[in-house]
């Protein structure tokens, strides 16, 4: 059972993504209400955390407001209205770090307590650092909403915990997708030079900024927030069965599908042995979890993004693409191009 006082942790930081968002969605007209009643959710029970809560929830009703709604770079908006403390005891794990270095490597650690759908790194290249953000998994929400969302959290913060002044600026912002029509949004946000269709996603600052100490910096807090975060994101990955926590992991991020059963089995800190056994109590296998998730994944892929069926074997983890049509047929009964076809049909079908 997850322990209570864990999870409220967890209900803080998504009851703050809640929050955020109606901050936007109100300043834009919009009732946040319809899309929560979706989830079973209700916004005064969220804020005053008397609701079990999931960051997949909060995930949900993003791709459908963005799918119902025009706002521009919603990512940006909501990323920029966080304030340390949204985080709970992440948000004082990361004041109390020695330095921006270690306060992005917390980040990364314990990126199960905010989001699992954004890989972030630090890099370094000359006289610049470099903030990159990859998605685990292609998303196809309409708008590139965490990577902008990533974006403008990450300034915020590297800001907040250096307290640098207003003024302040990135060197440059390179971003992997094409110039949106709110690009304006960034200029007036970053005031930097935005590249667009860059072949990554990245925030450049000056490199002297990653060990420079970090005013609030307490040895002592940054242990204790430190061991209380390694509580609650290794209970966050316990959470259910050990079939649950591999199609979890698998889900987040699909190339890891290439993983032997090994490398599973370290990542959840089982023997092969045990964990091999866990799967054989639960009636099933790793190779069968990992066909179950992949054909979900490939559904998915085919139904919303215009991949080739050569790319979706590709990002679902296949070597050889031949391999990925027969699981494909040998689990929907038809091939992927079929389906694909068949969908495509069905949608042309429909009334206008």
């Amino acid at each position: 059972m997850f322990n209570k006082n864990k999870q409220k942790e967890l209900n803080k930081i998504v009851a703050n993504d809640f929050r955020r968002l109606n901050q936007v969605l109100n300043s834009h007209g919009i009732n946040l209400a319809p899309f929560l009643a979706e989830q079973n959710l209700e916004l005064n029970k969220i804020v005053n955390l008397q609701l079990p809560l999931q960051a997949s929830q909060f995930h949900h009703v993003v791709k459908q407001v963005l799918k119902s709604c025009d706002i521009p770079g919603l990512g940006l908006k909501t990323g920029r209205l966080l304030e340390l403390t949204d985080y709970g005891i992440l948000g004082y794990a990361l004041l109390s770090s020695k330095n921006l270095r270690k306060a992005t490597e917390i980040g990364s650690k314990y990126r199960i307590m905010t989001s699992e759908l954004i890989d972030l790194s630090l890099h370094i290249q000359g006289n610049s650092a470099i903030s990159r953000f990859k998605e685990a998994r292609p998303l196809h929400w309409g708008q590139p909403y965490m990577i902008e969302e990533s974006l403008s959290i990450t300034w915020k913060l590297i800001k907040s915990l250096l307290q640098l002044s207003n003024n302040i600026k990135p060197i440059k912002i390179r971003l992997a997708f094409s110039k949106p029509s709110y690009s304006q949004l960034f200029d007036d946000m970053f005031q930097c030079p935005v590249i667009y269709e860059a072949n990554a996603n990245e925030i450049y600052f000056p490199v002297s900024w990653i060990d420079r100490p970090i005013p609030t910096a307490d040895e002592t807090a940054a242990k204790v927030c430190s061991q209380q975060c390694d509580l609650i994101s290794a209970q966050m990955l316990n959470q259910g069965s050990v079939v649950d926590q591999v199609r979890r992991i698998l889900m987040a991020s699909p190339m890891q599908s290439r993983f032997h059963i090994n490398g599973m089995a370290d990542k959840l800190n089982l023997s092969p042995r045990t964990f091999r056994q866990r799967l054989y109590d639960a009636g099933t296998s790793y190779k069968e979890v990992i066909n179950e998730v992949r054909m979900q994944m490939a559904i998915e892929y085919l139904q919303t993004t215009q991949f080739s069926v050569q790319e979706v074997a590709y990002l679902l983890g296949y070597d050889y693409s031949p391999n990925f049509f027969r699981a494909f047929k040998k689990s929907v009964g038809i091939t992927p191009s079929e389906y694909r076809h068949k969908i495509e049909q069905e949608y042309a079908e429909r009334p206008a």
